[in-house]
């Protein structure tokens, strides 16, 4: 098994689709793939940053090598492997001394794809001595010192990026959820997961938490002035759930950008929740009476918890898009997601489906009373300006009052 995050990007279904199947048969652990720039560019956002991008160049109707451009430039891609042919021309000088600044040109491979150079050239990746001097393996870096940190918060280096929630009974864009990601100057674009552990542990957490909120309202302000009243989602890390002026800086905040409570919701861990310090509970009570909605994040092994002390203090439970795969479920696991549907509909609970990325997920949930869906076959994370021209293009009716 290959433990590396791969892209792989081709406008065409079918060579796209033989490229990821020999991915998976040599077990390769996070596959991602794209068909177009934009796709391309909003994997990146999303996973932070990518072990190796597999691509062909100069394919019609897909500038591939703009793409790498910007990748090597932001230098969160590592190595690169690119298929190769008679019909399609190397990659400019341009380009070629940005893969040898940034990014490692693993090898070649040609059509019909076989799967022993593929499981070489991927075997390779892991060998030190395949790098060539002066190129920084990404998932080496030590991490950044707090200086770092501090001087990217003044800065403002850290930015919010949204991406729509869809109401799957009225099909209107109804919801963002809020997403960070650092953009170093040096190290490039370093994702969410990597970034708030760091920040907790340099006692920032408080810092970035401010920071966030004000983007993710502004923007929520300005897309109000377009006439898109969409509910925003953020998380709320437990080491901000205990902080006594929380809920002040909250109610002021809303102030200020003129907004109100209901269309702001936190998303809490569920463990959080049930194992609780008596001010963090307290704190969400609070958070409950100044009239912004709660959620549980990741409602999974504490189903059986769903009861009236959980309905009444929180408005939402988030599930990963695991109900709606079928084909890929247990009868076990069929009849527990069936259970957490029920008890939460029946508890007028609504519950937000994330990683809805197919069209045959998208489907299975259309028509569906209180559910809201999230994933890539709506769109990916996106900056503020991305958003604004998304929700003009994307055809989608947009919720003129909060869900």
């Amino acid at each position: 098994m290959f433990k590396l995050s791969v892209l792989v990007i081709d406008n065409r279904d079918l060579q796209r689709s033989n490229t990821v199947d020999a991915l998976e048969s040599l077990g390769v652990e996070h596959i991602h793939q794209a068909s177009s720039e934009q796709e391309a560019m909003a994997v990146l956002a999303e996973a932070g940053r990518l072990d190796i991008v597999i691509c062909e160049p100069d394919l019609p109707g897909l500038d591939t090598g703009a793409v790498i451009q910007q990748m090597a430039q932001a230098r969160n891609v590592a190595a690169m492997i690119m298929f190769s042919g008679k019909d399609h021309s190397a990659p400019s000088p341009e380009q070629a001394r940005l893969f040898a600044s940034s990014i490692h040109l693993l090898g070649e491979i040609g059509r019909p794809l076989v799967i022993q150079s593929l499981k070489a050239l991927l075997q390779r990746y892991g060998q030190d001595e395949t790098l060539p001097a002066g190129v920084a393996k990404i998932v080496r870096r030590q991490k950044p010192t707090q200086a770092e940190v501090e001087q990217g918060l003044q800065a403002g280096e850290f930015n919010a990026y949204f991406q729509p929630r869809v109401c799957m009974q009225s099909g209107q864009v109804c919801g963002l959820k809020m997403f960070m990601g650092w953009m170093h100057p040096q190290r490039g674009f370093i994702k969410e997961s990597d970034c708030l552990p760091l920040l907790e542990s340099y006692g920032l957490g408080d810092d970035l938490f401010i920071q966030l909120l004000r983007q993710g309202l502004s923007t929520q302000q300005l897309i109000g002035l377009d006439g898109y009243q969409v509910k925003l989602a953020m998380s709320l890390p437990s080491a901000q759930l205990i902080s006594d002026d929380l809920c002040k800086y909250i109610a002021a905040s809303l102030a200020l950008h003129q907004l109100p409570a209901d269309g702001l919701m936190f998303e809490v861990r569920e463990n959080c929740y049930l194992q609780a310090p008596t001010r963090s509970q307290a704190n969400l009570v609070r958070l409950h009476n100044l009239g912004c909605g709660l959620a549980i994040d990741s409602f999974k092994a504490c189903y059986s918890a769903m009861n009236k002390h959980v309905a009444s203090t929180f408005s939402a439970i988030r599930l990963d898009a695991g109900p709606v795969r079928i084909q890929q479920q247990s009868v076990q696991k069929k009849a527990r997601d069936n259970l957490v549907l029920s008890e939460a509909t029946s508890q007028g609970i609504d519950i937000v489906v994330e990683g809805v990325d197919s069209v045959g997920q998208r489907s299975q949930l259309a028509g569906m009373v209180n559910v809201t869906a999230q994933g890539r076959v709506f769109a990916g994370p996106m900056s503020t300006l991305e958003l604004r021209d998304w929700l003009v293009e994307s055809g989608l009716a947009a919720s003129q009052q909060y869900a």
